[in-house]
């Protein structure tokens, strides 16, 4: 199993059922806490509230066929102002 942190982007919704408390072994699954996930500004009416989920080792099955992203593509996404701290 790979240790390295994985990024994904998923509507609210997809969160909610996320249990942040998961560990494999002696490590944390998710390695953000529900309470410091970063969300996206509703700019439009229409648009999803979505958050950023960082997480090690295999993709958990609730997570699967979402894009990945690595630290520099979050980084890069983030740089737009359209993110804020929950």
């Amino acid at each position: 199993m790979t240790r390295s942190a994985k990024y994904v982007i998923v509507r609210q919704k997809v969160i909610n059922t996320l249990d942040f408390n998961a560990k494999v072994g002696r490590y944390d699954v998710y390695l953000t806490k529900k309470d410091s996930i970063r969300y996206n500004k509703n700019k439009y009416f229409f648009q999803f509230k979505k958050g950023i989920i960082k997480f090690r080792g295999n993709t958990p099955k609730k997570l699967e066929g979402y894009t990945l992203y690595n630290v520099d593509e979050v980084l890069k996404i983030l740089e737009s102002n359209q993110w804020k701290l929950n």
